[in-house]
């Protein structure tokens, strides 16, 4: 949102600089976030000065031509050649002395050099409109008349001064700053000084002389209406002021009805329509919805087809405009138009927001009505666009204010305690001080007790609802940075007095992850129903399907977040990078009968090489393996340990395993199928890791007991196991588990052999083994006490065969 220094000077007395409006706006959350200079008149002017001719007489070598002798205001009055027409002896003019550079309203430019003209010596230039962008004329010379003297600068005469442009970012909660003089109030409670507002007392509805009746179907949608005609106005371009003020915020002048419609809303923040009082059939407007499918040309000459859920203003023949959207075109203003039904009102929010997203548009009205106006100057903004219609366009009131306001919405009471400010502050405030700062916030106290107040807050401001927001409108004006940082630091209680939140869970699994170079993404909740076609392991009857989706392929909820990762990797390999390691958290749902379901869910995908490619070691693709570590890992961090690792058959892995807790599938892992990964044309191997991050909460475990590393030395043994195909490492696991033996501190595979040799449906495992005592040096014999126990376990449980 743009913002004239200029314009706001109308409402409160700034002396400080732009950089100083610009700092004391983003320390109170109004952040400024651009700024730049305007030109009412390209080069501002500058250079030219108010002179007056002196003498005239004819060239005495060009019959076309006139010299002349022209006072600046300097010690010798300067001698210019013209060839105007209507130059005269005691004529006020601009003059462009010597090194003047020129600006044309064409867009061209001259520097105005001493020349000869015909043997004549010129000192200068006489200018006429075009020639210095005040106009389009070009006949003769500007004639001034003026009693400013001679020498005084042209932009003076021409209050042409340069304006300084802010631009805010605004958020959807200030929606009460969406106006010039919106941030006037904010200022004015900064600085702790008075805002000016327009006076609209010369206001005077008359007699009804263009009748108009007006009926509001929707007051849910439409809380308060008000209206009025204006008769004989003289449809023209607006006064330069008026298109200056415009132009300097980016806004295009269009002619003077429009344009005040547009400055009042620039001014005030409360949107207004014209509509052309002679096109409006039956002379009645009603405010509700029309029946779907009804055809309405908006202003911008597009046919829009309704849905039947926006709110519109209609008459008898059909929609006018699209409330607080759009006008449509039939009744808009043009320059024939002499009669006019001016509105202003109070659109519910919601209502605005569904429907300008409804059909993509976004214009400077519904900016202001989604973020919610004030109705409190609904009214009065339509008094003053009167009064400016009156006094630019000729017009007359020609009806009683019409104003539909059934059920008034009336300020919000909070209750503010001064202790519970300290608290939050961390510093006492005095009450003198809260009570002005509330005041210049038009917050008023409606009671005041001796620990306590009372506040009122004016609809304007729909973002201030509880004692916190109050006290943070106290602390925003106040200043963040007067609140003292106290020399000392204090705490109640310093032990961890509850459990971490899954927000912290997510946070800690998300930095292990993170440290692992893996990236983190967020994909559309929102998926192709087709993916359910493509594999049997999802089924099309429990798809959430969108009632109304944004795109044909954009239909339904997801079931997984498989999907959503394999078209960032594909997105990725279109464009060169191949190597990727994501995750995601994210929800999933499903429909089971009349139910709904939504999950929460880890996803974690591997592709391509570990590692870039450089000189010091080949390539190495990315396995399954890889990615069991990372697992293992994840479940290591939450604490969880006990579990147990079983093959799985499912459609999206060509090989694949489960992790479950109690019989519960804790999660699925495996190389993604090449028939899924074929349909988004990604021709490398993908491994997917899906996780119940609900049941993966649901069984953390606290904090890990840390204790002191053993002080004596560690032992190795090397065995070697040779295993039917069919037993599983997780087997071996279990094995080792079931010891229950302290002294063994680690194991690991550092081999696995399959081959003739092992004779059919055979493999080998060579496990290494770490045996450390925490209260002694392990002798021989317990080692090998131990080491016999595990083999015997293997032989009798998985009928393994012991190599030496």
């Amino acid at each position: 949102m743009k913002i004239s220094l200029n314009w706001l000077k109308d409402y409160i007395q700034l002396s400080e600089s732009p950089e100083e409006v610009a700092q004391l706006l983003t320390q109170s959350g109004l952040e400024v976030v651009g700024r730049t200079i305007f030109e009412p008149i390209k080069g501002g002017l500058k250079g030219l000065l108010i002179g007056q001719v002196m003498t005239c007489e004819k060239h005495p070598n060009a019959d076309q031509l006139q010299v002349t002798q022209i006072d600046v205001g300097q010690d010798t009055p300067l001698r210019i050649v013209c060839g105007a027409p209507n130059v005269q002896t005691g004529q006020k003019v601009i003059v462009a002395p010597v090194g003047t550079q020129l600006y044309g309203q064409d867009g061209s430019t001259l520097k105005i050099k001493k020349a000869k003209i015909r043997g004549e010596v010129s000192e200068g230039m006489l200018c006429a409109e075009d020639e210095i962008g005040l106009g389009d004329a070009h006949e003769g010379i500007m004639v001034l008349d003026t009693a400013l003297p001679t020498g005084t600068p042209a932009a003076q005469l021409f209050h042409s001064q340069p304006d300084e442009i802010i631009e805010i970012d605004l958020t959807p909660n200030r929606g009460d700053a969406c106006s010039h003089l919106g941030v006037a109030r904010e200022l004015g409670a900064l600085l702790d000084r008075s805002v000016q507002y327009p006076t609209v007392t010369t206001f005077e509805p008359t007699a009804e002389r263009l009748p108009i009746q007006v009926e509001v179907l929707d007051p849910s949608a439409c809380p308060r209406y008000a209206g009025i005609t204006i008769s004989g106005v003289k449809v023209q371009p607006s006064p330069p002021w008026l298109r200056d003020k415009l132009r300097a915020i980016g806004l295009s002048p269009i002619n003077n009805i429009v344009d005040v419609t547009n400055f009042v809303m620039h001014e005030l923040g409360q949107p207004l329509h014209a509509f052309d009082y002679d096109q409006i059939t039956g002379k009645q407007v009603t405010v509700g919805q029309l029946k779907p499918d009804t055809s309405l040309v908006t202003l911008d000459g597009i046919t829009r087809k309704l849905d039947g859920t926006e709110l519109m203003i209609a008459d008898q023949a059909g929609g006018l405009g699209m409330a607080g959207i759009l006008g449509g075109q039939h009744a808009g203003i043009h320059a024939d138009t002499q009669n006019i039904f001016l509105e202003s009102a109070y659109f519910s929010p919601g209502i605005i927001r569904k429907a300008a997203k409804q059909h993509a548009l976004k214009t400077d009205a519904s900016f202001r009505y989604e973020r919610g106006t004030d109705p409190d100057r609904t009214v009065y903004a339509l008094q003053r666009a009167c009064l400016l219609i009156q006094e630019i366009a000729q017009g007359k009131i020609a009806s009683e204010l019409i104003d539909h306001y059934p059920e008034k919405i009336e300020p919000t009471r909070v209750k503010v305690h001064y202790k519970h400010i300290k608290r939050l502050l961390g510093q006492t405030i005095p009450k003198e001080t809260i009570h002005q700062i509330l005041k210049q916030l038009e917050i008023t106290i409606s009671q005041e007790e001796t620990d306590s107040l009372i506040a009122s807050v004016p609809p304007y401001r729909t973002d201030v609802k509880r004692e916190a927001d109050i006290i943070e409108e106290i602390a925003r004006i106040y200043g963040y940075d007067r609140i003292e940082a106290k020399g000392q630091l204090g705490s109640t209680y310093l032990a961890r007095t509850s459990y971490p939140t899954p927000h912290q869970f997510k946070q800690q699994v998300a930095a292990l992850l993170a440290a692992q170079g893996y990236h983190e993404i967020y994909t559309n909740s929102l998926t192709k129903s087709a993916y359910a076609e493509l594999t049997d392991a999802l089924d099309s009857q429990q798809s959430v399907a969108i009632t109304n989706p944004l795109s044909e392929t954009l239909d339904v909820l997801r079931q997984t977040l498989l999907f959503g990762g394999l078209e960032v990797i594909a997105h990725n390999i279109n464009r060169k990078q191949s190597d990727l390691k994501l995750f995601e958290f994210g929800k999933i749902y499903r429909k089971t009968g009349q139910q709904y379901v939504e999950d929460n869910r880890l996803g974690i995908w591997l592709t391509g090489n570990m590692e870039a490619v450089n000189w010091m070691r080949k390539p190495q693709s990315a396995t399954f393996q890889e990615l069991h570590v990372l697992v293992h890992q994840v479940l290591y961090q939450l604490g969880v340990t006990d579990f147990a690792t079983e093959p799985l058959q499912s459609a999206f892995y060509q090989e694949g395993i489960q992790i479950l807790l109690d019989q519960i599938q804790l999660l699925t892992a495996g190389q993604v199928h090449p028939t899924l990964l074929k349909h988004l044309d990604i021709a490398q191997p993908v491994f997917f890791v899906d996780i119940d991050w609900d049941t993966l909460l649901s069984n953390w475990k606290p904090l890990r007991q840390y204790q002191a590393i053993s002080k004596f030395p560690p032992v190795k043994r090397d065995i070697s196991l040779v295993l039917d195909q069919a037993v599983s490492f997780e087997a071996v696991r279990k094995v080792i588990a079931q010891q229950n033996n302290k002294l063994i501190q680690d194991f690991t595979v550092f081999d696995v052999y399959e081959g003739e040799k092992l004779g059919p449906n055979k493999k080998a495992y060579a496990l290494s083994f770490v045996l450390q005592g925490k209260d002694r040096t392990l002798d021989d014999k317990t080692i090998d006490q131990v080491m016999a126990r595990l083999m015997r376990a293997f032989e009798t449980q998985l009928g393994a065969l012991i190599r030496g």
